[in-house]
């Protein structure tokens, strides 16, 4: 896995879920058998939404 990003901390997540770093993060998908075609960035940001779903209120699309 090639990511190449600053290596900052996912922000904290939503209760019951323990905060990430970056390392973390690019460990567990590198012992995943699959190819995830995606961005890195739209990756964190899939994870910052799910982590914040049940912290932030519903917003109007």
């Amino acid at each position: 896995v090639h990511l190449h990003l600053k290596r900052s901390a996912v922000e904290p997540a939503a209760q019951g879920y323990e905060p990430i770093s970056h390392e973390d993060f690019v460990y567990a998908l590198s012992h995943i058998d699959t190819f995830v075609d995606i961005s890195e960035e739209d990756l964190l940001e899939i994870y910052k939404l799910a982590t914040r779903r049940h912290v932030e209120p519903a917003r109007q699309r």
